[in-house]
């Protein structure tokens, strides 16, 4: 149930400005249910919908700072970088974290602040980025 919750937040904040703000803004903790549910080091599936949730909340503008408001939010996508880049199972989970953090800091100073106080973060986005580098390459 667990997953297929965060397939449903995933959802229905792909592409969806309202249904993104609502679902920061819901006093029901479901940002916060979407970190916890990130941190989850057992269950790969779990973290890659939560991250992919994360990845779709944070597209649009307003729910940014909510979004990155809440406690364990960067945290959570910082952590979800960890791990062997080359292993195709923990791609998908890579990608969502990265497109999060990206959107989050979009336009936004304070969460680019607030991303780039985690060394670890932009040591975790390089080495993510460079195993896009080595893998395009040995596809030519």
């Amino acid at each position: 149930p667990r997953v297929d919750a965060c397939k449903t937040l995933a959802n229905f904040s792909d592409d969806e400005q309202g249904n993104s703000v609502a679902i920061v803004r819901s006093p029901d903790g479901c940002v916060e249910a979407l970190a916890a549910a990130a941190a989850q080091k057992e269950w790969l599936q779990l973290r890659t919908h939560a991250a992919r949730a994360m990845a779709n909340l944070s597209q649009c503008y307003a729910a940014r700072s909510p979004l990155a408001d809440v406690g364990g939010v960067i945290v959570s996508l910082v952590a979800l970088l960890e791990g062997n880049a080359d292993d195709p199972r923990l791609q998908p989970m890579h990608t969502h974290a990265g497109r999060a953090l990206a959107n989050l800091a979009a336009n936004h100073s304070g969460n680019k602040a607030r991303i780039a106080g985690f060394h670890l973060c932009l040591e975790l986005l390089v080495k993510v980025v460079s195993f896009g580098a080595s893998e395009s390459r040995a596809q030519c």
